[in-house]
């Protein structure tokens, strides 16, 4: 009888763990510009640079290329599947609904702190942080366009991800949100 009160007692209490871990909502989710299973309007006619695969935008506009880009500002770039190439087929993007399949939240925190021949460590963190959200897209008329990725660096405003906020700011009226 008390081996099979332990064993009720057991499962009763992963249950209840499990269904409490399940309800714990992500510290960053409020930080989603979009969930996934969202579409969003892309308004942007541009052809991608030959030996790249993407396009820079920031500030509404489409950017020649990355250097110039304004990295205290945050700024986007469209993805595609591959690069272009001199012969091969020509990479564009042009208007149309995008259904975003998945948001990832990353950022190059990864350093490590450097040793020296005092062998004391010493915290020595980059000079800047980037912030990355990333939309994996998906359609059925542009199968080649991947992702939208928006950047921001740590700056006096926090070490946060992109919000929605920063999105329309980077992106103006080039990609339009379903709120």
């Amino acid at each position: 009888m008390n081996r099979k009160l332990g064993k009720v007692a057991v499962v009763l209490t992963l249950l209840f763990f499990i269904s409490g871990c399940v309800s714990i909502k992500s510290r960053y989710e409020e930080q989603l510009p979009v969930k996934p299973g969202s579409d969003i309007q892309m308004n942007i006619m541009a052809d991608i640079p030959l030996n790249k695969a993407r396009v820079y935008s920031q500030k509404g506009r489409i950017l020649v290329g990355k250097s110039y880009i304004d990295r205290n500002d945050v700024f986007c770039s469209v993805l595609m599947n591959s690069l272009q190439k001199e012969n091969g087929p020509k990479l564009s993007i042009f208007p149309g609904k995008f259904r975003v399949t998945q948001v990832r939240l990353s950022n190059d925190d990864h350093y490590a702190p450097r040793i020296f021949a005092s062998r004391k460590w010493v915290y020595d963190p980059p000079s800047n942080i980037n912030y990355e959200t990333e939309l994996r897209l998906q359609s059925a008329e542009q199968p080649e366009v991947r992702a939208l990725i928006c950047v921001r660096q740590i700056d006096a405003y926090g070490n946060h991800y992109p919000r929605l906020v920063d999105f329309k700011k980077a992106l103006g009226g080039l990609v339009g949100f379903n709120e």
